[in-house]
């Protein structure tokens, strides 16, 4: 199923429709769909597809040289394949006669991982030979460090010569729901565990139990996290302890060290690499950037329920103890899942704005903080959603994932955490998965500030919008 990937192609087929030699990055963690994307697009266009794999230079450009020759009906090459980059390019040129092509070289990293000439040679033959040719080049890659710095970096010999770079990034909420084609119940919980990955998604068997889907070893989630991480990482043991330790709570980098017995200079190069592999992230409360505010997050749900669930429980799973550990997750599975269900909620504002505010938003985030009202400040207060409009209205949000529903308390505890910035023109949003007491409802129809969000609307205008 190919969805919710329209701006990408749509770039890609108007660069198609130009007379003129492109060359276009499509990149992003492995997973995500850039393979799927390519090949949609490839779709009724005369091309060679090359996908590279791990294997040794001269292996490479045999394969490659092979698909090329399938391409121009040359059983002389494809029986006496090519032997270096240069002479694979010059081969193109000559056969080249104008007429418009498309070459895609697909986990290029691979490439460039086993020659770092590669990119050099590349460079020389799109530079002197295919600048006036009607050939439009695509390169994937998915290791995401060899990205950034062989061909994003300021040194990369493609530099200025990209027309243009895709970033493939994982679905959102709503194109889960969407791609589901299930109810929001379900919906959520697939993307807890999975995040927005399409290849995950593609795996899931609704006709049996979610859960032990992951917790099975011969399933694909059980180690696929550490498969990805050992592409990338040669010794990965200490990445694998900070990953498990943020999926547990402890994201501030002094708690990390103190627990693993390192300095934060000492483990600053572990988190830097994790970040540039786009495997955790930065977070600041919204309107404060103050260095001690900062914690780190995974991006991904999956790697995040992978570390915080299955990597710990590796020898119960191994030994087929699949109803203890299934036990273990659900003590607070319903807690894991409101964390996940915020950052629903913080999506669907950004997304559906217009709707339930008539209004868009120009910030949005969380927030977290010393309350200055008690005991000198040092009792930490948080606010689950926190952001402004386009109208300078303040928008603060509550979201409960219980099986309660919400009352006018939780309005009341909202509007004392929002007094703290002292703000007018506000908005109060609340969400509750399951519902409003009749006080809230009450309240909410007289104050036309106070917004309420369950499940059932949430999902009425993901499916009508």
């Amino acid at each position: 199923m190919f969805i919710d990937r329209d701006s990408e192609m749509d770039f890609l087929e108007e660069t198609y429709k130009n007379k003129k030699n492109s060359l276009i990055l499509l990149y992003g963690r492995r997973r995500i769909g850039k393979t799927f994307l390519l090949k949609e697009f490839l779709k009724n266009k005369k091309n060679i597809y090359f996908m590279a794999t791990q294997e040794e230079k001269i292996q490479l450009i045999r394969n490659f040289s092979m698909k090329i020759a399938e391409f121009y009906n040359d059983n002389v090459i494809y029986n006496n394949p090519l032997k270096d980059w240069d002479s694979l390019f010059q081969y193109i040129v000559q056969k080249n006669n104008g007429e418009k092509i498309v070459i895609a070289m697909d986990e290029i990293t691979y490439i460039i991982e086993k020659d770092k000439s590669f990119l050099s040679i590349f460079q020389k033959y799109y530079d002197e030979y295919f600048i006036n040719q009607n050939t439009m080049f695509i390169i994937s890659g998915s290791l995401i460090n060899i990205v950034y710095t062989e061909i994003l970096n300021y040194n990369s010999p493609l530099y200025g010569r990209r027309t243009g770079n895709i970033k493939i990034e994982e679905f959102d909420f709503k194109s889960v729901y969407r791609y589901l084609n299930a109810n929001i119940d379900y919906a959520i919980k697939i993307y807890a565990l999975t995040g927005g990955i399409p290849y995950y998604l593609s795996l899931i068997n609704k006709n049996k139990d979610l859960m032990h889907q992951f917790i099975s070893k011969n399933n694909i989630f059980y180690n696929d996290a550490l498969f990805i991480l050992r592409e990338e990482l040669k010794s990965p043991e200490k990445y694998f302890t900070i990953l498990r330790l943020i999926s547990s709570g402890k994201n501030k980098i002094n708690e990390i060290s103190n627990i693993m017995n390192y300095n934060s200079n000492e483990l600053s190069p572990y988190i830097d690499k994790l970040i540039s592999m786009e495997i955790i992230e930065k977070e600041y409360p919204l309107f404060n950037k103050k260095r001690n505010s900062l914690i780190y997050k995974i991006k991904s749900n999956y790697f995040n329920f992978y570390f915080k669930y299955l990597f710990e429980n590796q020898s119960y799973i191994e030994n087929n103890e699949y109803e203890f550990v299934n036990s273990l997750i659900n003590k607070n599975m319903n807690e894991y899942i409101s964390t996940i269900f915020e950052e629903i909620c913080i999506q669907f504002i950004k997304e559906y704005s217009w709707k339930i505010l008539n209004s868009k938003i120009i910030s949005i985030g969380k927030w977290w903080g010393n309350n200055i009202n008690k005991k000198k400040g040092k009792d930490i207060e948080e606010i689950d959603i926190i952001g402004i409009d386009d109208k300078n209205n303040n928008i603060y949000g509550e979201v409960k994932y219980k099986n309660v529903k919400a009352g006018i308390d939780v309005l009341d505890n909202l509007k004392r955490k929002a007094s703290l910035f002292n703000t007018i023109n506000n908005t109060y949003i609340i969400f509750s998965y399951t519902g409003f007491k009749d006080d809230l409802i009450n309240i909410s129809k007289i104050e036309k500030d106070v917004v309420l969000i369950d499940s059932g609307k949430m999902e009425n205008i993901i499916k009508k919008f």
